[in-house]
């Protein structure tokens, strides 16, 4: 029984790793458009309050991005609903101002309130920030109609599962509903990013738009459904924000990549050995 129950774990183990191999090859074996959208941010010259209003004189003088692309499910069409968001900066953070239009605002879904829960079944907006632009490493923020936050560190080309949705970083938003559809504004200190300091930087950049009573998610830059089920995660098809001068950086230091699952937790200790064992030979192949 004890060799039956061995076995039976050690093949747990290996379909794991053989479904994250799956999921990993599914996204790095596809190459990135051959041209990316890029965006030009202008400095903020006055304050900002994080109300959701988007009245500030700082925001009048950004010129909004509207041209989000469905995936699903009219893949390649604009998104049905109307989208303006205006992004800029100033030395200590960088700001999202964004109305998202609803011809129907009394169906617009906010249900969740609760801190890192998945937002994909509320009207919800999702904002990833390569900001190395090196294509391996993203921060990721995402909120609904209710102002919920999710965030998390994300790696490039790998599925769902394996982010790193643990992280919690520091950031303010607000959002609100009235009858033209909903609102977020959003402010992320530069102190809860990680990037390398220059002149003029250039970050790798997406921002998505989840409409769930239509089935509706859109991007700005464009993620096909031959990117697979989490081609959102191919960070080398995102888009660029350029125009970002003599901003610093308080806390240098890459991002972590995630660490293989400890299976040491999860397993009895006969199998220990095997699995390591499994992970190494895995490592040699991929």
């Amino acid at each position: 029984m004890g060799y039956r129950n061995n076995y039976l774990y050690l093949l747990a183990a290996v379909t794991v790793l053989l479904n994250l191999r799956a999921g990993v090859s599914q996204i790095s074996s596809l190459s990135p458009p051959d041209t990316l959208l890029a965006i030009y941010l202008v400095k903020a010259t006055g304050g900002f309050t994080i109300d959701g209003y988007l009245n500030e004189e700082s925001w009048r003088q950004v010129v909004p991005i509207d041209h989000l692309i469905q995936r699903e499910p009219a893949e390649g069409q604009p998104v049905s609903e109307k989208t303006d968001i205006l992004i800029c900066y100033d030395d200590q953070n960088l700001y999202f101002g964004i109305h998202c239009y609803d011809s129907d605002p009394l169906k617009i879904v906010a249900n969740e309130m609760r801190r890192d829960q998945i937002l994909l079944d509320n009207d919800c907006i999702e904002i990833f920030l390569d900001t190395y632009h090196d294509h391996q490493s993203a921060f990721y923020f995402s909120t609904n109609p209710l102002g919920a936050q999710r965030d998390g560190l994300l790696q490039a080309n790998v599925i769902d599962e394996v982010q790193n949705w643990d992280w919690n970083g520091i950031w303010e938003n607000i959002s609100r509903i009235d009858s033209t559809g909903w609102y977020a504004e959003i402010a992320v200190p530069f102190k809860t990013l990680r990037f390398k300091p220059a002149d003029d930087m250039t970050w790798g950049f997406n921002i998505a738009r989840f409409i769930p009573r239509k089935r509706e998610e859109a991007f700005w830059s464009p993620i096909l459904r031959e990117y697979g089920l989490w081609g959102k995660y191919l960070l080398s098809t995102y888009g660029h924000l350029t125009g970002m001068h003599s901003v610093q950086n308080p806390s240098l230091g890459k991002l972590n990549h995630l660490p293989w699952p400890d299976f040491s937790v999860i397993l009895p200790s006969p199998i220990h050995t095997r699995i390591n064992s499994i992970l190494d030979w895995t490592a040699d192949i991929w």
